[in-house]
């Protein structure tokens, strides 16, 4: 009996997959409800600083939140010196891999209108990248966002 039941699930879901080539949204859905837990995961006490354990709710969000609006604060102040940025392994890189080919390697200059439009314009329904921020998040903090990463990125790069 549990011998057919694997079978009928891996005949079910590689039925969903071929039936959904082409539409990576179908596919992705048929691979989620695969491999979705039944269990979720609930926060339910968190750390502080002196040790001891918070578990009211509203206390841990606000130190969540806390944490969260403080940390870039944080992170510039021990940031000593500006880092630089040494173009020349990513030129060499580029290089290399364009065999035969003169060019020049630039990073357009992009203004802070452009990165906010770039943003308002992603789709929501896309899966997260490899920082595991989903668009909707993205959306969400981008109008605080934008302006310092922006400016981060250009210290950076020009």
């Amino acid at each position: 009996m549990t011998n057919l039941a694997r079978k009928s699930k891996r005949r079910y879901f590689q039925h969903s997959v071929d039936d959904n080539k082409g539409n990576p949204k179908g596919i992705w859905k048929a691979l989620k409800s695969l491999t979705k837990s039944q269990k979720s995961t609930k926060v339910t006490e968190l750390r502080r600083e002196d040790g001891t354990l918070e578990t009211d709710t509203s206390e841990m969000e606000n130190m969540l939140n806390e944490y969260f609006v403080n940390i870039a604060q944080e992170l510039k102040q021990s940031q000593t010196s500006p880092v630089s940025f040494d173009s020349s392994k990513l030129e060499e890189f580029v290089s290399s891999t364009v065999d035969n080919f003169v060019t020049q390697f630039n990073i357009p200059f992009i203004t802070v209108h452009e990165t906010q439009k770039y943003i308002d314009n992603l789709s929501s329904s896309k899966a997260t990248g490899a920082d595991e921020i989903s668009v909707k998040v993205l959306k969400l903090v981008a109008p605080v966002f934008v302006q310092p990463s922006w400016d981060e990125v250009n210290q950076f790069v020009y």
